[in-house]
C-alpha cells in the first residue's frame, strides 16, 4: 500500500482460519511506527492511515471474493 513510505517501520500479520467448506476469517494485525520528524502531527495522521489500511482491505476483499 503506498502509505508504508511514510512510516518508518510497518509489521504485521495475516491469519486464515476456517469458517466453513468454502469461507474463512481473516484476521490483520498491523503495527506502524511513524518517523520522528512526524511525531508531532502523528496523531493527525491516524485517521488517513487508518483510510488508507480500510480502503486496501475493502480493495482485498473485493478481489478475493471475485476470485472464488
Amino acid at each position: 500500500m503506498s502509505f508504508i513510505s511514510a512510516c518508518h517501520s510497518l509489521l504485521g500479520a495475516v491469519r486464515f482460519y476456517p469458517k466453513g467448506p468454502s469461507s474463512c476469517v481473516v484476521e490483520l494485525t498491523v503495527s506502524y511506527e511513524v518517523p520522528q520528524l512526524l511525531a508531532p502531527v502523528a496523531s493527525a495522521l491516524q485517521p488517513f492511515l487508518e483510510g488508507l489500511l480500510q480502503r486496501g482491505l475493502e480493495r482485498f476483499a473485493t478481489f478475493a471474493k471475485s476470485y472464488i
